[in-house]
């Protein structure tokens, strides 16, 4: 069985801004894009944020800046209740 996953040369760091949110409050997620060999900022990549909750996945791309950062805002879907990572 062959693969086609391959390791890029670089990383994805993710943080949000609170703990923990309710209602419709939108979820910040920030990061940056790092290189693997020197941990310096990668400018102009894309990332893909995962998302999971009660065993569904999902991922959004992101594109880095020129200084190797993003920012996503997620707002959960109406009704959406529980524990997303």
């Amino acid at each position: 069985m062959q693969s086609s996953l391959s390791q890029t040369p670089y990383y994805g760091t993710a943080q949000t801004d609170h703990p923990l949110y309710s209602g419709d409050q939108p979820i910040l997620i920030t990061g940056q894009a790092l290189d693997r060999i020197t941990d310096l900022p990668v400018p102009n990549v894309p990332l893909r944020i995962g998302f999971g909750t009660r065993g569904y996945r999902w991922y959004q791309t992101v594109t880095t800046d020129s200084s190797g950062d993003y920012s996503y805002s997620y707002t959960a879907t109406p009704g959406f209740a529980g524990s997303l990572t």
